[in-house]
């Protein structure tokens, strides 16, 4: 594919600068105390429901968000934030299988990239201080708690705010994400253009075809458009 077209990138954070994998279960254990206590449910009844809504223990490429979910049953913004904020541990992070600066600067040296997160701002400095990443690089950082629409925080409607905001076209922007119900499916379904990874050392490979204009499907990632 060829990319000189890309303007603008938006890029997730969980699982895509970092492994997922080495907070998942932390992350759903109090993703599923917190709606427990909400809904005065038990846990195996949440577990239920989260399975339903794609929301899971492991790593899965089609897992939904809880926080836009949260946001659809009309959950406290503020309280969800603050319990989050509580209970997310930074230095559970392996920085040994993250992206490191030079890539995220090899990224955003020739077009805009915005950092689109369903975390609360708080965690995901903390996240970007721990993994030694200047928030410099990023033309925005668009979360949880600073992104607000009549639905609640979603990505759909995110990156719809991210397209008026810079007039730029769906067509010349690119999501770059884990996860595809989240991160690829709504840039897809508004015109634009996704890449899926595995990992986030694959990331790397993304940045390199990017300025080679060869974006296209290989081990590393899939490549999605209409």
């Amino acid at each position: 594919m060829d990319t000189d077209r890309i303007e603008l990138i938006v890029l997730d954070l969980d699982g895509t600068l970092y492994d997922i994998n080495d907070v998942i279960s932390k992350v759903y254990q109090y993703q599923v105390s917190f709606l427990s206590a909400k809904l005065n449910k038990p846990f195996h009844e949440i577990e239920s429901f989260f399975a339903s809504r794609g929301i899971y223990p492991v790593v899965s490429r089609n897992s939904r968000s809880a926080t836009e979910l949260f946001a659809q049953l009309g959950v406290d913004n503020e309280e969800w934030k603050e319990y989050r904020n509580m209970h997310f541990d930074v230095t559970e992070i392996q920085i040994e299988n993250a992206v490191g600066e030079e890539v995220i600067n090899d990224l955003t040296m020739k077009r805009k990239v915005v950092l689109l997160s369903s975390n609360t701002m708080s965690t995901v400095e903390k996240i970007l201080f721990h993994l030694d990443i200047s928030k410099k690089f990023f033309s925005e950082i668009i979360c949880s708690d600073n992104f607000h629409s009549e639905r609640g925080f979603n990505k759909r409607d995110a990156m719809k705010y991210i397209s008026d905001k810079y007039n730029i076209p769906f067509s010349s922007m690119l999501s770059i994400g884990d996860r595809y119900q989240t991160d690829i499916r709504p840039m897809i379904e508004l015109g634009g253009v996704g890449v899926l990874i595995t990992s986030p050392k694959n990331l790397m490979k993304v940045v390199k075809d990017l300025d080679c204009s060869r974006l296209m499907n290989c081990i590393e990632y899939e490549l999605f458009r209409q």
